[in-house]
């Protein structure tokens, strides 16, 4: 069994790139289309996670740094060797499973060698159309409705934002609170963790 990490340190929310990894592999299966080569798999997700800038997307943490040495204790990473450590809400998950997809059935296509391969549903019924002038993640969200160039975070903040006006226009609007739940949370910070 393995598990997700959401690192609470100094004031912000952090995802470790092994995490990101775990994270696509789950998703991967709950789409009908396990992993099987696991080294080219991560080869693919850590080249389009240097696309995440330090200082904007991610801190660069020096080895055994403090937190490095939790992260590892808690076995978030593997190593504790210069690396970056992605903040939680910059880190574009469906950007990173649609582009590792779409890598897969670009293989597929030219009768290479897959990282994945089809066992069930959905990934038996979907079908893949190639355009060279959009990526599938370009398609995907285009079929969302998302504005181009919108990330998901973006999207997410906007479509809220549609549902609080849909709210306010309603005459049986109302609100709920809820207070944060169990965390750990220490003098530096906390984690919280989800079983894939």
């Amino acid at each position: 069994m393995e598990y997700v990490s959401c690192v609470l340190w100094d004031g912000l929310y952090h995802i470790t790139g092994t995490d990101i990894v775990r994270a696509l592999v789950f998703r991967f299966e709950a789409f009908g289309r396990p992993v099987r080569n696991m080294k080219k798999f991560e080869e693919g997700v850590f080249s389009d996670l240097r696309n995440l800038k330090p200082g904007v997307d991610a801190c660069l943490e020096e080895p055994k740094s403090p937190f490095l040495e939790l992260l590892f204790k808690y076995q978030c990473i593997r190593t504790q060797k210069k690396q970056k450590v992605f903040y939680w809400f910059s880190v574009p998950h469906d950007r990173l499973f649609l582009d590792a997809l779409e890598r897969d059935l670009k293989r597929e296509r030219q009768g290479l060698e897959t990282t994945t391969a089809v066992t069930g549903e959905p990934a038996q019924s979907f079908r893949y159309t190639y355009d060279p002038k959009r990526s599938l993640y370009e398609q995907f969200s285009e079929a969302q409705g998302r504005i181009a160039g919108e990330g998901e975070l973006e999207a997410a903040v906007r479509a809220h934002e549609l549902e609080l006006e849909g709210e306010r226009a309603s005459p049986m609007s109302f609100s709920a609170s809820s207070s944060p739940g169990p965390g750990g949370a220490s003098r530096r910070g906390g984690r919280r963790r989800w079983q894939l």
